[in-house]
């Protein structure tokens, strides 16, 4: 158990597992049928994307077999008590990503968008207070507005985004 905890410490290691499983399971969950009366720009990115990611696990486990087997591992991925701070900010900002796209599929993206704005400044600010909020959210409704404006009202571009599937 303590040398899997060694080898789990590589980040060379860690890249290969995480790399494979990530793309068996997209693979796995990629349709069979998706060459069917489809054009190739609808499997390419799938597929591709879940071969190139393969590919890129099995050269991390071809380089970590090597330095297993040259007993060359090295412990990169401990984690000091400096780095904590970091951490929560990213599972933090994971959470908010997760919540934008649960509000993507309910609201459709412009709403999502707001949000992820608001939450990611919000959070981010030294300053936690009504006033940041406020200014935040105007920040977030007036950036999201302007984007709306050039890609979706049609007078730039046309950009078609997500809806909400839940209020249709």
């Amino acid at each position: 158990m303590r040398l899997i905890l060694k080898y789990i410490q590589d980040s060379d290691i860690v890249t290969a597992i995480i790399s494979i499983t990530l793309a068996i399971l997209f693979y796995s969950g990629t349709p069979h049928d998706i060459w069917d009366g489809y054009t190739y720009i609808d499997w390419v990115f799938p597929l591709l994307s879940t071969f190139t990611l393969g590919f890129v696990g099995i050269a991390f486990l071809i380089i970590s077999i090597y330095k297993i087997y040259k007993q060359n591992t090295i412990e990169d991925l401990k984690v000091e008590k400096s780095q904590l701070d970091s951490i929560k900010d990213v599972l933090v900002y994971l959470g908010i990503v997760f919540l934008f796209l649960v509000l993507l599929f309910v609201f459709g993206f412009w709403p999502a968008a707001i949000f992820f704005l608001w939450s990611g400044i919000l959070y981010f600010s030294k300053e936690k207070n009504i006033k940041s909020v406020r200014a935040a959210l105007t920040f977030s409704v007036i950036v999201c507005a302007v984007a709306w404006v050039v890609f979706s009202s049609g007078y730039a571009f046309y950009v078609p985004f997500p809806s909400s599937r839940v209020f249709m």
